[in-house]
C-alpha cells in the first residue's frame, strides 16, 4: 500500500484509492471550484452538508486518480439519465463509495466494476433489512455466528454488485445471491473481491471479469 501516490500498471486490472476524512472542508467552496461545473451542480443537489462534503471528496479523489494515473481529465465525465457518471469516449470504468469517514474510488480499464464501503454497525432488529435479501441470504445471516457482521458483508457485496450491473436495489434484491465469490445475472457471471479489513469497514468490489490483481492506494492528500 502507498500513500499520496497513484501507481498504475498495465498488469493491474483494478485500482482502488482510499481516503480517510478527518473533518469537513473549511474551504468547501474553493475545493468545489476545482471540479467541472456539471459535477459541482451534482454535488450541491445533496441537501445535507456532510453528504455534500463526502461527495466532494469522492470526486476530488477521482479527479486526482484519473489525471495522475490515467492521463484523463474529469471534464470528460458526464451523467447518464439514470444518474450514473461515466467517462465519455473512453474505456475507463469507475465507482465511488463512502461510509463513515472513509471515501473510496475504484477504477478499471478491463470491464465494469462496483465498489461499496460499509462501516460496521449493530442492528436492533436483524430482519429489518431483510427486504433487500433473498430467502437464501436471509438464512445465511440468521445462521451466522455473527449475524450483524454477516448482514454488513452481504449488504456491501450486494450494493457493489448492483452498481456493477447498473440495476436498482429494490428491483434486484430478491432475485440475486451474493453469498459466494461469484454470482450470475441474466446469463453473465460476476465476481466478488474482498478488500483486506480496514479498521471497522467492510469493503467489496464486484467486477464483470475475474481477477486477483487489485492495487490499493491509501491517499492522505487531496
Amino acid at each position: 500500500m502507498t500513500r499520496c501516490t497513484f501507481k498504475v500498471s498495465r498488469d493491474i486490472m483494478i485500482n482502488l484509492y482510499l481516503h480517510t476524512t478527518s473533518a469537513p472542508f473549511t474551504d468547501f467552496s474553493d475545493q468545489l471550484n476545482k471540479l467541472p461545473i456539471a459535477i459541482q451542480k451534482h454535488i450541491l443537489k445533496r441537501k445535507q452538508k456532510r453528504k455534500r462534503d463526502v461527495s466532494l471528496r469522492g470526486y476530488l479523489l477521482l479527479q486526482k486518480a484519473l489525471l495522475k494515473g490515467f492521463g484523463t481529465e474529469l471534464k470528460q465525465l458526464t451523467f447518464l439519465q439514470s444518474g450514473k457518471p461515466i467517462i465519455r469516449n473512453q474505456n475507463i470504468h469507475f465507482n465511488i463509495s463512502h461510509s463513515g469517514n472513509l471515501v473510496g474510488v475504484a477504477i478499471s480499464k478491463t470491464g465494469t466494476i462496483g465498489l461499496d464501503i460499509e462501516k460496521f454497525r449493530k442492528f436492533k432488529n436483524i430482519d429489518s433489512a431483510f427486504a433487500f435479501f433473498s430467502k437464501l441470504e436471509q438464512k445465511a445471516i440468521l445462521t451466522s455466528d455473527s449475524p450483524d457482521k454477516k448482514l454488513i458483508e452481504l449488504w456491501s457485496k450486494k450494493e457493489a454488485f448492483i452498481k456493477t450491473t447498473g440495476g436498482q436495489m429494490f428491483d434486484m434484491s430478491n432475485h440475486t445471491d451474493v453469498r459466494f465469490l461469484t454470482t450470475n445475472w441474466k446469463g453473465k457471471d460476476y465476481f466478488f473481491h474482498a478488500i483486506p479489513k480496514f479498521a471497522d469497514y467492510e469493503i467489496w468490489i464486484t467486477s464483470s471479469f475475474p481477477t486477483k490483481n487489485i492495487l490499493i492506494n491509501l491517499v492522505d492528500c487531496l
